[in-house]
């Protein structure tokens, strides 16, 4: 059986640095969502003139159904790789570590019989097999988690196809010229001010 730790860590250890890459994807794809989705609505055009072509319920369960449905449903095509891609390098990360895991649940019941030939101690291929253990339940949950999170991106798009991201919608924080009468001063003093224009 070959060795697969050194200073026991396995050759694969799908940890940090692919937990780091499905974040940067899953903060990419939900930023991507943010922004403007195009000149499909008129602003200055009666609200019950404008119908959502896009039913979120049914983006939904598309996407619950097939992952990447619902983007294709919402016509944002370019996700669809995108959550197949996350899904799949998650899924690939799933079972690699299920399959050490289950050469050390191995390694163990041979320890136990007395039959292990390897250089690595009972508590060692204990504490490896329980680690291993504890990454492919990780694995699992962020397995589901991107599966949930594929879903409410469907949702979420279709949600927001008709919402109005003309240019005269703005916000802006500007410092007030007011007094600092409240405290008993005269002059100009510091604050926060908040303007909303439709």
């Amino acid at each position: 059986m070959p060795i697969f730790f050194k200073r026991q860590r396995p050759k694969f250890w799908p940890g940090r640095a692919a937990i780091g890459t499905i974040y940067i994807f899953a903060s990419v794809l939900l930023a991507l969502t943010a922004q403007a989705q195009g000149p499909e609505a008129d602003s200055l055009a009666p609200r019950e003139a404008i119908e959502s072509v896009r039913s979120p319920l049914k983006a939904a369960l598309y996407s619950a159904a097939l992952p990447g449905l619902g983007q294709a449903y919402n016509r944002k095509y370019w996700k669809v790789p995108l959550v197949y891609g996350l899904l799949a390098a998650n899924a690939y990360a799933l079972r690699q570590t299920d399959r050490l895991y289950q050469s050390y649940t191995d390694d163990y019941l041979d320890l136990l019989e007395g039959t292990y030939q390897g250089r690595y101690s009972q508590a060692q291929v204990e504490s490896i097999r329980s680690d291993l253990r504890k990454q492919r339940e990780n694995w699992a949950i962020l397995l589901f988690g991107l599966y949930a999170l594929g879903v409410m991106d469907a949702a979420a798009d279709a949600f927001l196809a008709d919402f109005d991201v003309s240019d005269g919608l703005s916000f802006q924080l500007s410092p007030p010229a007011v007094g600092r009468l409240l405290q008993g001063q005269s002059g100009p003093g510091w604050g926060f001010s908040v303007s909303w224009r439709f």
